[in-house]
């Protein structure tokens, strides 16, 4: 099933602290990323992500935060970190979970996301 963990660094510059979620799904699904905290928001600030199979990411809250990206089997994308630039938030008081598919058709090792997600928690 979907797993993960997550640790806090101050970061150097920004004076912000960054949480680091480590993504390692041994299927496709949903993955909270970060549970909601009362009056805050999950802010992704840099994303490193593969998926093992031909399949679909996308990123949520309380609705969808992205638009479906298609990625090939052993395909991923970054984006490059940066404390100072939002590129994905959620709303207050919600969660920010990862959501993967993968083709039926890729046989039984339905494999999930690997990466690294990483995202400030402030008002």
């Amino acid at each position: 099933m979907a797993q993960g963990y997550t640790r806090q660094y101050p970061a150097q510059n920004s004076g912000k602290t960054v949480n680091r979620f480590v993504l390692a799904q041994s299927a496709a699904g949903t993955t909270i990323i970060a549970a909601a905290v009362a009056g805050k928001k999950h802010k992704i600030i840099g994303v490193t992500l593969t998926l093992s199979e031909l399949g679909t990411v996308k990123f949520t809250g309380t609705s969808d935060l992205t638009g479906v990206i298609n990625l090939n089997r052993d395909a991923g994308f970054v984006i490059q970190p940066n404390p100072t630039f939002i590129w994905i938030e959620t709303g207050v008081n919600e969660d920010l979970s990862i959501v993967t598919t993968v083709d039926a058709s890729a046989g039984p090792d339905l494999g999930g996301a690997d990466g690294i997600i990483l995202y400030l928690t402030e008002p």
